[in-house]
């Protein structure tokens, strides 16, 4: 049995495509090089300001826009976000998912779609930290990403006028208030900035105090 598998068979939630009802889901993509206390502070803002019923963290296989000579295995990784996904507030929302080795896919907005397509009934919002939204203009298809789902931008330290300012804001959309996103139902074109108190821990900062195995 692989790690990915046993991890699975030990995690107490629910994998996900298992419930199909008019639910609030966000999607936290990410290497998770490794999986840090920053990403679990995001991944509660998330679920809390939003009033999400679920948070996936999507464990990507390779980011096409990081150098795969400081990732580490897949395995290891996924094993890094089943362990902080459980040291959250609301952790019994949280679902880890290998989605996108299953399906074969690198690239964001094709993964989007898949979900769209499959959870047609759900409200979806993509979930990223104010770091992510400054290089968003650089992705694959960040158009194709906004016209997907709505997106959800988490404040990071030292990234918040830069997102707000950046050429991915203008691709997001319409900037909307939590309340105006929950009570519209998650629009596509739009995104919502969750303020709030931060979190500076960083994987690339965790991945110099130890090496890569």
């Amino acid at each position: 049995m692989t790690a990915v598998h046993s991890l699975k068979r030990q995690h107490h939630v629910a994998p996900v495509f298992t419930d199909f009802s008019r639910r609030r889901i966000g999607i936290l993509g990410g290497s998770f090089n490794p999986a840090h206390e920053g990403h679990a502070h995001i991944a509660d803002m998330a679920v809390q300001q939003l009033q999400l019923d679920q948070l996936w963290w999507l464990v990507s296989p390779q980011n096409p826009l990081k150098s795969d000579r400081e990732m580490a295995g897949f395995d290891k990784r996924y094993q890094s976000a089943v362990a902080m996904a459980k040291t959250c507030r609301f952790a019994h929302k949280m679902r880890i998912t290998d989605l996108e080795v299953k399906l074969g896919l690198r690239h964001t907005a094709l993964t989007l779609n898949v979900i769209k397509t499959r959870m047609r009934h759900c409200q979806l919002v993509w979930v990223m930290g104010a770091d992510n939204l400054v290089q968003f203009h650089k992705w694959h298809k960040p158009k194709a990403i906004a016209n997907t789902m709505a997106i959800a931008v988490v404040n990071r330290p030292g990234s918040v006028a830069a997102a707000l300012s950046s050429p991915g804001a203008k691709i997001a959309g319409q900037k909307l208030p939590p309340r105006r996103m929950i009570a519209r139902r998650f629009p596509q074109q739009s995104w919502v900035f969750l303020r709030g108190a931060m979190n500076s821990q960083s994987a690339s900062a965790i991945r110099a105090q130890q090496p890569i195995t």
